[in-house]
């Protein structure tokens, strides 16, 4: 536990001893601070409480206080957004606030926080969108090493990068079916629209606005808008493209229902050599949780489990069984650690949706039903 001064950042966390005043119990133990809760601090003049540790956490606080972030994070890029949006000059320093809060919650857990974003789906899919693409991005970057500095930059561009849809018709941006010929024109125009609304902005850095520009440019040369080649293309807009398209494809569309994590891995590795870094696409491959907590999956015994953490590995969790290959129910403390040097033979074969599921144990019980050839034949 340790000592913290109260303040509104503090929401979120929690108390890790009663807090007193005057004899008067006004947090207990075990509480999870709320503004409210902080206001009343406030008032009663109290200077500081103690919180937990990361360490001390259980994994649902965790995810509680992750949850809140998030949906901090959001509220932010909103009221960005909505800004700009309204033709009103933005506070670059209050993105960059915006840009320290996703670092912070990937420190604090980025196996949570990842999982975290590709659970949650928003009806404002420009804002949700933008951020989670500067959370992959600064995931990335986070690997890569970049200084707080770089960080900043290649948060501020992953967030800013779509802005210049701002500029399409609604009425395009949110149609139903397919694009014709000219609505897809107007589509492609964002990165020059995003790039022309921030040109002037001196606290932006170049790479920020290079990274709204080229977003969509592949390295095989087939992008927009200039069809510019890998080494034309600034490496942050390179990181900045990966994760744009991952996002896409994850979330669902008003045009289309999203694909599993698995699915749109499995599309973008075909373009790791070409459109895309191959480079930032294997370091985009080592943390992704390629079966994020929750995936049902099937393994090669033909057993079913759900994922219940990501373990040492993102290609190897550990695995809740469920079923046997019988589709028998197993006990509830059946779990396999995949990582584990003794199920080096076990792994995972496909991630199912539950339509997939209900229609395998379908497929299974009339497979038992019907009567084997040789019974026919007697009959």
């Amino acid at each position: 536990m340790r000592e913290a001064i109260v303040e509104k950042s503090l929401e979120g966390n929690y108390v890790a001893k009663p807090v007193y005043f005057n004899d008067e119990l006004l947090i207990e133990a075990g509480a999870r601070l709320t503004e409210q809760l902080l206001t009343t601090l406030v008032r009663r003049d109290v200077e500081s409480i103690w919180i937990k540790d990361i360490s001390e956490l259980s994994d649902m606080e965790r995810q509680a206080i992750l949850n809140q972030s998030y949906e901090d994070i959001l509220k932010r890029n909103k009221r960005l957004f909505d800004t700009i949006a309204r033709g009103e000059d933005f506070d670059v320093q209050e993105l960059s606030a915006t840009v320290g809060k996703i670092s912070e919650s990937l420190s604090f857990d980025s196996n949570l926080f990842l999982n975290l974003i590709q659970m949650k789906n928003t009806d404002d899919y420009l804002y949700s969108h933008s951020v989670n693409v500067s959370v992959l991005s600064l995931m990335m970057g986070l690997t890569l090493g970049l200084s707080e500095e770089r960080m900043e930059v290649l948060g501020i561009g992953a967030i800013l990068h779509d802005i210049g849809l701002l500029k399409v018709p609604e009425v395009i941006r949110k149609k139903r079916g397919e694009l014709s010929e000219a609505e897809l024109s107007e589509i492609m125009k964002h990165p020059s629209h995003g790039t022309s609304m921030v040109i002037g902005k001196d606290a932006l850095h170049v790479d920020s606005v290079n990274i709204i520009y080229q977003h969509h440019e592949r390295c095989d040369g087939t992008g927009y808008p200039e069809g510019l080649k890998r080494d034309d293309i600034t490496p942050m807009a390179r990181i900045v493209a990966i994760a744009d398209c991952y996002e896409a494809m994850t979330h669902d569309r008003v045009y289309r229902k999203r694909l599993s994590e698995y699915e749109a891995l499995k599309t973008l590795l075909p373009s790791s050599e070409t459109a895309f870094d191959p480079v930032f696409m294997k370091l985009f491959l080592s943390f992704m949780p390629l079966f994020p907590i929750g995936s049902v999956v099937r393994l090669n015994n033909r057993q079913i489990g759900k994922v219940m953490s990501m373990g040492k590995s993102v290609f190897r969790p550990i695995v809740q069984l469920v079923y046997d290959k019988d589709f028998r129910v197993l006990p509830e403390n059946r779990q396999l650690d995949l990582s584990a040097p003794f199920n080096y033979l076990v792994y995972i074969e496909e991630v199912l949706t539950m339509e997939e599921l209900f229609q395998l144990m379908k497929n299974h019980s009339e497979a038992l039903a019907a009567p084997d050839d040789d019974e026919s034949e007697d009959l």
